[in-house]
């Protein structure tokens, strides 16, 4: 699985009661030339209270389905789950505790993370990540009982 991370922080504006939400991105290279996952832009600026787009690019040699995940992080704790949604068809799942102010939708080739109503708890690393979807075919045998 590839990862990339985005840092999230916010800062007080001086005489301001308005919150100034700064995020910076980085280069997610994967293993092959053709794997990566990285962010548009390097920093995105925004007020509490406003929708805020997440975008990162991604590509891989994979031509099945692929999973874009978003993962949330604080400071000294785990990555927190927050969303998935697959590149093909419509599986997606969003954590109960997300489905409120975070939406994740692809786009061809990109992956976004809609935060709606930024809050000063946004405040964290968010990671954008790429898996290749994993299927295993079991043959099931069905026996009679004599």
């Amino acid at each position: 699985m590839l990862y990339c991370f985005l840092c999230f922080t916010v800062s007080c504006a001086a005489m301001k009661t308005s919150h100034i939400l700064f995020i910076f991105l980085s280069l997610c290279p994967g293993e092959g030339a053709e794997d990566y996952i990285e962010p548009l832009v390097s920093h995105i600026k925004a007020v509490k209270g406003m929708n805020v787009t997440l975008s990162c690019s991604f590509s891989s040699s994979y031509r099945e389905t692929l999973y874009l995940l978003w993962y949330r992080q604080y400071p000294g704790s785990a990555p927190q789950f927050l969303s998935y949604r697959a590149n093909q068809g419509v599986h997606s799942y969003t954590d109960p505790t997300a489905r409120r102010r975070f939406t994740s939708e692809v786009k061809s080739k990109f992956t976004n993370l809609l935060i709606s109503d930024v809050k000063t708890e946004d405040s964290a690393t968010y990671l954008c990540a790429l898996q290749a979807a994993q299927c295993h075919i079991y043959i099931l045998s069905s026996y009679t009982n004599l």
